[in-house]
């Protein structure tokens, strides 16, 4: 809860949430973007939309890790990774990436020079 009173500076409606729902939703997140709660967690924290409006969010993110592991080439949880530790690629981005962002991880994931494609 902590965490969510930090983010509330974002979405001010995350400061009604109350524990219970809080673990409901990330629940959801991750039934949604078949990923385990923990990793789910760290999702939220990077686009506390997820909390807000959890269904519509989570289908759009599964979507977009589906996306990205298509163009990248990549198993998802190798893609889920590469988001999580590379926060800044999704943050504040309503979850699109530009080509310039698909460029960036696939830099990360193999770096191996300039990305010409």
């Amino acid at each position: 809860m902590g965490t969510i009173k930090a983010m509330a500076f974002k979405r001010k409606g995350l400061l009604n949430l109350t524990p219970e729902e809080v673990h409901s939703k990330l629940q959801r997140i991750a039934d949604v973007v078949e990923v385990p709660v923990d990793k789910a967690r760290q999702m939220a924290i990077i686009q506390p939309g997820l909390l807000m409006e959890t269904e519509r969010t989570a289908e759009t993110l599964k979507a977009g890790i589906r996306s990205i592991s298509y163009e990248l080439g990549a198993p998802k949880d190798e893609v889920v990774e590469l988001i999580l530790t590379n926060q800044s690629v999704l943050h504040g981005r309503e979850l699109r990436l530009s080509v310039a962002d698909m460029a960036h991880l696939a830099m990360l994931r193999e770096p191996k020079g300039r990305v010409v494609d």
